[in-house]
């Protein structure tokens, strides 16, 4: 991890989706609790700093696989820019951990600092509420279609919320370009690496999809989404 020095804070700051309705006077504020850093490609995001106090990040550029660890990894999900990592670790009984999938920019703030500020502002409580509120919510979404959906019907969700949340329109279609290996997608799916594998040539052979490396060109969003509804 790098310290970056030099931009404004409150510039970045004020990118941040759950802090886009803050007054100037409140990111002021935050940007006093903040501090902008980098990571490498697998690069470990540690959510307990070397002075054993507990810290969280939002991104603002680049991708992380956020997961827990028991006897193996387990996935939890896939984060972008406006994402937060670790908030709350400090609750769980099992520890989280995050890895860097591309080069990250994020924000990190240290829990005592900006819990004491959570306390004394209602604008700050209400956006963590949110934040929080969407985390849950999709996890109820995995859990309700770990229970009641097809594999087939849990790879093409997967691949439309990757679509949705960091795909780019091309000529072709919709471009995912996220560095996310196939034992990752396959845990999200709640399947294994094979019957992702078959679910995916078939995508492809019906010419809903594109592979092209790590990439997936989504080329049929309509049929694919039907494919996550049947």
């Amino acid at each position: 991890m790098k310290t970056i020095t030099t931009g404004s804070l409150v510039d970045c700051i004020s990118t941040i989706p759950a802090f886009s309705h803050f007054s100037k006077h409140e990111i002021v504020h935050l940007s006093t609790l903040a501090t902008r850093v980098l990571f490498e490609p697998s690069e470990e995001l540690l959510f307990l700093s070397n002075k054993n106090e507990f810290c969280f990040y939002v991104l603002l550029k680049g991708h992380a696989r956020l997961g827990y660890q028991t006897h193996t990894l387990h996935p939890v999900r896939i984060c972008g820019p406006g994402d937060f990592l670790g908030y709350g670790e400090w609750n769980f009984k099992h520890r989280h951990t995050a890895e860097a999938l591309d080069p990250i920019e994020a924000i990190i703030f240290q829990r005592e600092s900006f819990q004491k500020f959570l306390h004394s502002s209602p604008t700050l409580q209400e956006a963590m509420i949110k934040v929080l509120c969407d985390i849950l919510s999709i996890k109820d979404e995995r859990i309700s279609a770990l229970e009641n959906h097809s594999v087939g019907n849990r790879v093409a969700s997967v691949l439309l919320s990757f679509s949705e949340k960091f795909g780019k329109e091309s000529k072709e279609g919709i471009r995912i370009d996220v560095k996310v290996d196939r034992d990752t997608i396959a845990k999200l799916a709640g399947t294994v690496i094979e019957s992702l594998s078959r679910q995916l040539s078939e995508l492809e052979s019906e010419h809903i999809i594109r592979r092209e490396g790590r990439s997936i060109v989504i080329l049929e969003r309509e049929k694919l989404l039907a494919k996550s509804r049947l």
